[in-house]
């Protein structure tokens, strides 16, 4: 019997035997009765046609206790520790006795060590700015740039270290976490959704932890 695999914050990398769900307005807007009639004059879609709008915050059109492996990729640290909190409870809640949540995000420990390391250098605290997208090098004052802003941006409003994520996983009922990197885990099927890209930024090595319902 095939396992239930579900992915939140797909993007544009979605896999047929898996839920892809993200919440982006523009796939809101893909999926939305107007835009085939918008298409008509050259708009094209950008999302897979698998990719399903929905917010795992707000919580998933999905059964509790039906899905056996959850993953998400650079996703948590967009949200704020109370968002991200709601979505680690509602991934438990979604996944069955013995399920598991794969998660990937940047390592936080990382960016502070080499921060550290290069501490005295007049471009380390820029750069550690830089590196962690907790600073705004240029604030758009645009149309575009109020848009965007007011849809969600790629700034990140948190991070983790393996410490404080392990923590959180603890407290909304995972057991047995551990890290997991790249096409490293007991459930081949991750593999279907991961990307090399995502589990390395440059000279970084991203975090990634399973955790077990």
């Amino acid at each position: 019997m095939s396992k239930v695999c579900l992915q939140f914050g797909c993007g544009l990398s979605t896999h047929p035997n898996w839920l892809n769900y993200d919440r982006s307005p523009r796939l809101f807007f893909e999926n939305s009765l107007v835009f085939p009639l918008l298409s008509f004059c050259g708009l094209k879609r950008l999302f897979p046609k698998d990719a399903k709008y929905g917010d795992i915050v707000k919580g998933l059109p999905i059964s509790k206790g039906s899905i056996d492996l959850i993953y998400s990729s650079h996703v948590l640290e967009h949200m704020s520790q109370q968002d991200a909190m709601i979505a680690l409870r509602n991934c438990f809640e979604l996944l069955k006795p013995g399920g598991k949540l794969k998660i990937v995000v940047p390592d936080l420990f990382c960016r502070v060590e080499k921060y550290y390391n290069d501490a005295g250098h007049s471009e380390a605290a820029d750069r550690f700015l830089i590196d962690t997208l907790l600073g705004t090098e240029v604030y758009d004052r645009s149309f575009r740039g109020l848009v965007s802003r007011a849809l969600g941006s790629s700034e990140h409003l948190w991070m983790y270290d393996v410490a404080s994520l392990t923590q959180k996983l603890q407290a909304v009922g995972f057991t047995s976490v551990a890290r997991s990197g790249y096409l490293n885990s007991g459930d081949s099927e991750f593999e279907q959704v991961e990307e090399e890209s995502r589990f390395f930024d440059g000279e970084y090595q991203e975090l990634s932890l399973e955790a077990v319902k």
